[in-house]
Parts: structure tokens; sequence; C-alpha cells
């Protein structure tokens, strides 16, 4: 770094706020920009292969125009252009807080790192790569001496800009990792936190049920007591109420007639076997002789009514 260098970073104390991806969309990017059809093809053919910048835009923050675009660009213009023709979404850039006069000396300062005699152009060694590639090879040579010719600060300048551009992304990366896994350290014990209160719930809630369940038991076992005692005193305070002639002055030869009084209904659901037992009990005379079902209902139902 020369003097002037040193003088111009001193004095403006321009520092970067930091480098990464920026959206396209925020980047406030001129309607027209005068650009050669040689050096818009080069910027194409690159975005498209690479999807992205290879040489971060130099940007700075402005609130001018509105909550839609956040960045002005310092360098790169015909970059950012070209990117927003073929829809490139992000692109590498740096980002500073600069004032009109800072941003026109790190424009004037960057261009000064770039410049390259004609002979030496980046744009026209990129085209002139391209052709030997389609030659076959054939100015490999004269290639080799023109990339010689490129100004050694320039190099210098362009290693120093990719080992800085390195660390950055290198360090926004492992901050980036560091801050994952504590983010899923922290939700992985909230949740098993959260988990270890409600199994304490539910097992204090089980607790209470077997604790209902015991108290439910001794309430049925306290009340079926009750009942049984209920009905020890119901039917002891019965007994002596009754007559003691509560038998049915019925002739002898009722004699097995079990004291029930039968409908058609009973006496169908009974089988044939029962119901001449049954007639046979009642010792009607006729019951020798039948044998359908109906025949000694019909005995049965007269049989009561006589009686």
């Amino acid at each position: 770094m020369d003097e002037r260098e040193a003088k111009i970073r001193r004095i403006l104390a321009i520092k970067p706020l930091n480098h990464g991806e920026v959206y396209t969309c925020q980047i406030v990017i001129p309607d027209r920009v005068d650009l050669t059809e040689e050096r818009r093809k080069i910027l194409e053919e690159s975005l498209k292969q690479h999807n992205s910048n290879l040489l971060p835009l130099i940007l700075r923050r402005t609130d001018k125009y509105g909550q839609d675009k956040d960045y002005e660009i310092v360098y790169g213009e015909d970059i950012a252009f070209v990117a927003q023709k073929l829809d490139i979404e992000r692109l590498w850039a740096w980002v500073f807080d600069l004032d009109d006069q800072q941003a026109a000396a790190v424009k004037q300062e960057f261009l000064q790192l770039l410049s390259l005699p004609p002979t030496a152009r980046k744009d026209t060694g990129i085209l002139s790569r391209k052709t030997n590639l389609e030659e076959g090879g054939k100015k490999a040579n004269e290639e080799e001496r023109e990339v010689k010719n490129y100004p050694p600060s320039f190099s210098e300048d362009l290693e120093h800009f990719k080992r800085a551009i390195v660390t950055e992304v290198t360090q926004q990366i492992a901050a980036s990792n560091k801050n994952i896994v504590s983010s899923l350290s922290q939700i992985f014990m909230s949740e098993l936190k959260g988990l270890n209160q409600e199994i304490s719930e539910i097992r204090r809630q089980l607790a209470s049920l077997q604790q209902h369940l015991g108290e439910l038991s001794t309430f049925t076992q306290k009340l079926s007591d009750i009942r049984g005692e209920i009905r020890i005193q119901l039917v002891g305070t019965q007994i002596p109420q009754q007559p003691a002639t509560v038998l049915p002055t019925q002739p002898e030869k009722q004699e097995g007639f079990i004291g029930e009084i039968f409908t058609r209904e009973s006496l169908e659901k009974k089988r044939v076997a029962e119901l001449k037992n049954l007639a046979k009990q009642l010792k009607i005379k006729e019951c020798s002789r039948m044998k359908r079902k109906e025949e000694f209902i019909q005995a049965i139902l007269d049989y009561q009514k006589r009686e």
C-alpha cells in the first residue's frame, strides 16, 4: 500500500460493515448503463456459468429509496445491470457506510486498482483465451506473456482481496454453524424441559386418579353393605305381618300345582314335554291322548278357568 492509499484510508476511516450475498432486488440499479457489447457478453457468460458474480460489488447503505431498496452501488453497476437482466437472485458484495465524498474516493481507488494497460485488459484477456481454445491453443505462449504484463500492485491487491473474501466467508460460516448449534441446543433443552413437565403432570394425574378409584371402590363396598342391611331389615319386618294361613284353600286334587298363573304367551315358550308334565301335575285327564303343543296349552288354560 503506497502513501496516498494509506492517507485516504486514514482520513476517511472506511471500514466494511459486512461481506456476503445481497438480494439483487434490494440494490438500486440504474435503468441504463454505458456498456459495450463485448463487455456485456463477458459478464453474461460469467454470471450464467456461476449463477453469481466472481468480482464482488461495492455497496453503501441508503434509506433514500424507501423500504424496498437498501443499497446504492459504489462500484459494479455494469455487473448488477446484467445480473438483473438475467434474473440473478443474489450477488456478492462488500457493504460500507459511506457519505458521498467517501463513496467517490472508494470508487476512484477501486478503479485504479483494477485498471490495466490496453495490452493487458482483463476482458480482452478472457476473449483472447476463448479464441485460443477455439484455435486449439495456438497462441498459448502469447497469452502467457500478456498475463505476465499485469502490474505487480494489481496482482498483490487482488490476492489480498481474495484472502479477505475467503477469511470473511470462513468466519461467517463458522459463526453461523456456532449459532445453529447453540439454537438447536436451546430448542432441544426447552423441548426436553417441557416434556419432563408434561410427564410429571401425567404422573400426578394418574396418582390422583388411582386415589379416586380407591375411594370409589370403598364407597361402593359401603353402599353394598348398607343395601344388604336394608334388605335384612325389610325382610325381618315383613314376616310377622303375613297371615298365618296364606295357602290357597284348594282341594287336594291340586297337589303338585306350582301356584303359578299361566298365560298363553308363557305356555307357548315351553316345550311339549314340559307342557305334558305340567298337564300331568294338574291331573288333566285328556293329557294322555294329547300330541300337539296347542292341545296342551288349551287344556291348561281351560283348567285354570274352571278352577
